[in-house]
């Protein structure tokens, strides 16, 4: 942290040292301090793709959604060749429960000259098994245990290594007084992801 700080001291329009700055932000969970940078950076560059991704980042992080939309929008006008952006603007829209638009946004993707195609495709995974869990849930709090579980089983299927999947199982069984299965399904969605709450 220090030498990137130092860095910019010495040269206050140094946008290598800005990007280091707010990725280890980023890595620290420090989404503040990593947002405060990126806007610095930006006003010695405005027109910087990687700066307006990190501020989107930070953004969303932060709960400023709407705010990161248009970060990660401005990132890939920006720079078209650019894909990062396009990535975490699908990932905010799932995280947002905007399915059906993370999935136009990542079809729109797949025509990008650096697409990467595997991250592609995990996120269309991703965001399918959410739209499973929804609808799921919509079935859970109607008493409807079948159809509810059945979705969340879909969403299993499409994503098996995804802990939002067993929490699905485990409230429903919760619901529906199955606790030991309910305990089973949160044990494994924290063996998959030990910070899933």
């Amino acid at each position: 942290e220090t030498s990137f700080r130092k860095s910019i001291s010495l040269q206050d329009n140094h946008i290598p040292a800005y990007l280091g700055l707010c990725n280890l932000y980023i890595k620290k969970n420090q989404y503040a301090d990593c947002q405060k940078v990126s806007e610095l950076g930006l006003t010695k560059s405005p027109r910087n793709a990687e700066l307006k991704n990190k501020l989107g980042i930070c953004q969303w992080k932060w709960g400023q959604s709407p705010k990161a939309i248009l970060s990660f929008q401005d990132a890939s006008s920006i720079d078209p060749n650019f894909f990062e952006p396009k990535i975490n603007l699908a990932y905010l829209l799932i995280d947002l429960g905007r399915n059906d638009e993370a999935l136009e946004a990542l079809k729109k993707a797949e025509s990008h000259p650096h697409a990467d195609k595997e991250a592609i495709q995990k996120a269309k995974i991703f965001a399918e098994s959410q739209m499973y869990i929804k609808e799921g849930d919509t079935f859970l709090r109607q008493g409807r245990k079948k159809q509810a579980l059945d979705l969340y089983g879909k969403a299993l299927g499409r994503n098996p290594e995804d802990p939002s999947a067993h929490n699905a199982f485990g409230k429903a069984f919760f619901a529906f007084g199955d606790f030991k299965k309910s305990e089973s399904s949160y044990k494994e969605a924290l063996r998959l992801d030990e910070k899933n709450l």
